[in-house]
Parts: C-alpha cells; sequence; structure tokens
C-alpha cells in the first residue's frame, strides 16, 4: 500500500521477550545488569538519551518483562528503545516508515544477540510481537458506526431499548478478538475502544501479531524473516480495514 499522507497511527512497537531463569520461584536474569550497560554503549550512537523508568525502582524479580530504561535520539522525541528484564522494544510514532523502522529492529535484535553470545549466556526467546495503534476522531459519529468504516460489524437488537429504560446511544466501546495466523505463525489481536486522540473523543483499534514457544525463530536470520512476514500480515490487515471511504481520507 502507497504511503499514507494523514495516516491515523499513533504508535508502532516491535518487541522481543526472552525466558528468564527462575531462582526460589521468581524470574532472575543473572546478566541483565550487565545487558544494560552494554546495550546503552552499543546504542549511544544512535540513542544517546538514557532515561530510567518507575519500574527500576522496584526489585528486578517483581518487574520482570516490564520495561526499566529508555533510550531516546532526543529528549522527549521518538523513536526510542525500551529495555528490561527478559524484554526489549522499539517505538516509533507519526514518523513511522517501515524502511527505516524495520532496519532499527533487526539492529536491536543483532547486537541482543551479540551481546548475549560473548558473554557466553543462553539466549531463549520466548515471544516476537509486532503492534500498531491507530486512532481517528469520531467527529460526529458514535463509535458503533465508526467500526462499520473498518469491517467490523457490531450492534445491540432494537428490541433491547423497547421500553425506552435504556437507550440505544453507545457512549463508550471496548472489543477484543484473537484469530489465529498461518504467515508467520502465531495469532493476531484485533482490539477497538473509544478514547481521546488530540483531546477529542476518537475510536483507538490496535493490530496485534504475536508469535509465541515454538512458533518463534531462534536466531537474528530467522527474527528478519519474521519480521517482513508480520509486517506484510499487518499491512493487508490494516489495508483492507481502511478500503474504502477511511483509505481516501487517510490518503
Amino acid at each position: 500500500m502507497e504511503p499514507l499522507t494523514h495516516k491515523p497511527l499513533v504508535e508502532a512497537i516491535f518487541e522481543l521477550r526472552w525466558a528468564i531463569p527462575s531462582q526460589g520461584g521468581l524470574p532472575i536474569d543473572p546478566y541483565y545488569q550487565a545487558l544494560i550497560g552494554q546495550l546503552y554503549g552499543a546504542l549511544r550512537s544512535q540513542y544517546p538519551v538514557w532515561e530510567r523508568l518507575p519500574a527500576a525502582d522496584l526489585p528486578e524479580n517483581q518487574a520482570a518483562f516490564m520495561p526499566h530504561h529508555r533510550f531516546r535520539r532526543d529528549a522527549g522525541r521518538w523513536p526510542v528503545v525500551q529495555l528490561g528484564p527478559g524484554v526489549v522494544s522499539v517505538h516509533e510514532t507519526d514518523a513511522y516508515r517501515w524502511e527505516t523502522f524495520k532496519p532499527q529492529c533487526k539492529e536491536l535484535v543483532r547486537l541482543l544477540f551479540e551481546i548475549y553470545r560473548q558473554a557466553e549466556q543462553n539466549l531463549a526467546i520466548a515471544d516476537l510481537s509486532l503492534r500498531y495503534i491507530d486512532a481517528d476522531g469520531l467527529r460526529c459519529e458514535d463509535p458503533v458506526g465508526f467500526l462499520s468504516k473498518l469491517k467490523v460489524t457490531f450492534g445491540f437488537a432494537d428490541g433491547l431499548f423497547a421500553s425506552g429504560r435504556v437507550l440505544n446511544q453507545p457512549q463508550g466501546l471496548s472489543l477484543n478478538a484473537w484469530h489465529p495466523t498461518m504467515d508467520p505463525k502465531g495469532a493476531l489481536r484485533a482490539t477497538f475502544s473509544q478514547g481521546q486522540k488530540d483531546g477529542a473523543e476518537a475510536l483507538i483499534w490496535e493490530c496485534h501479531l504475536l508469535s509465541s514457544g515454538d512458533d518463534v525463530p531462534r536466531d537474528p536470520d530467522g527474527i528478519d524473516t519474521w519480521l517482513e512476514a508480520a509486517h506484510e500480515t499487518t499491512g493487508e490487515w490494516f489495508a483492507r480495514q481502511i478500503e474504502g471511504e477511511l483509505m481516501e481520507i487517510y490518503r
């Protein structure tokens, strides 16, 4: 699909999680503290701004798989890389372009594997995910009406409101569905909720492709292939969602 001039993207996220050994029933990555400094050293030329996140103040075994540190290219600006025990991620906002986002993800994966390899530490990939969050103002529309433009049919039978005690005027919305995927193997999570964008009421929708366990590649080349397939699948899903009226608006 050609680039959209007025794309509704709020955030694009690539996340990788790896297995953490258990000590006394609690997850503890024995190499994590060394990883923080080594990864920042490797990324410093691209992401020189280092921020500690609130989870960094918690005991490590109580905040596994949560971001503790954030590395930015410039203060308060995107893209960013986030790191925590067992998890690393890349985030981009409205400046997102796949041609620049994928190399950032690929380089992060390469560095992570290289750091663990040099330390002779085992890096067992547990989950991979590619996630896109979009939002658009509802303008004068109700959230259910906007859903139909995204090729989602949802509603309540008129008989439920026959007495007049409840009005058929939905003011909040939250939907969540998982669908299995074939390429890459995994699942696509589609969510829809009502929120705000730029201070106005908006419909927020998310496309989240997740692969876990046996569906996850174990090396950087395999993850590179996974990334490309995940991008093609989520991109096709998004294009079919906005086909028609929304495509013309965002184009």
